[in-house]
């Protein structure tokens, strides 16, 4: 019925172009175009998604327990993933790759989600946005009347900013 009431209202594209206030051209993508690019054999792809199912699922439930006893909301397969060193190489190794895409093609930097890790910063000189999610990280990307990006955490206020003058940089390393 959704799907109906919307028919129309909005198109779907695999890559779009936002300028910002400030006038920074953004690339706007899914980022699911560089899993190809990045190496990872497809068997460990498929354990990934299947543990990462079962990790949502687990910090759902545990989340409800936790609310029941007044307790905040806890993203557990948010650090689950993070404590990984495969998988904080995999998602520095994407972010670099889709930050030097959006170089490459002369835009100032890249929005993008895919990997679900909700970042702002600069990798050598081009902007990186990933919105993260609603499900894990509860983020979301979000652009000031003037410009500034801001990496917004519910509940909660922006958890980090992106100011002209003091951009925060990430290692090529």
């Amino acid at each position: 019925m959704l799907a109906q009431m919307l028919q129309g209202q909005f198109e779907v594209h695999r890559e779009w172009v936002h300028r910002t206030a400030r006038g920074e051209r953004l690339l706007v993508l899914h980022g699911d175009q560089f899993d190809g690019a990045l190496p990872c054999p497809g068997w460990l792809t498929r354990l990934g998604d299947a543990l990462h199912g079962a990790n949502v699922m687990m910090s759902h439930r545990v989340n409800n327990l936790r609310r029941v006893f007044g307790r905040p909301y806890w993203p557990i397969a948010e650090r689950v993933k993070l404590s990984i060193g495969a998988s904080l190489r995999y998602i520095e190794q994407f972010e670099r790759l889709a930050a030097h895409h959006a170089r490459a093609q002369g835009y100032d930097g890249v929005v993008c989600g895919h990997i679900h890790r909700a970042n702002l910063c600069h990798i050598e000189g081009t902007l990186y946005g990933n919105t993260g999610d609603w499900v894990e990280s509860c983020t979301a990307l979000a652009e000031s009347e003037c410009g500034e990006l801001s990496l917004l955490r519910w509940p909660g206020t922006a958890h980090a900013r992106l100011r002209p003058a003091a951009p925060v940089v990430a290692d090529a390393a």
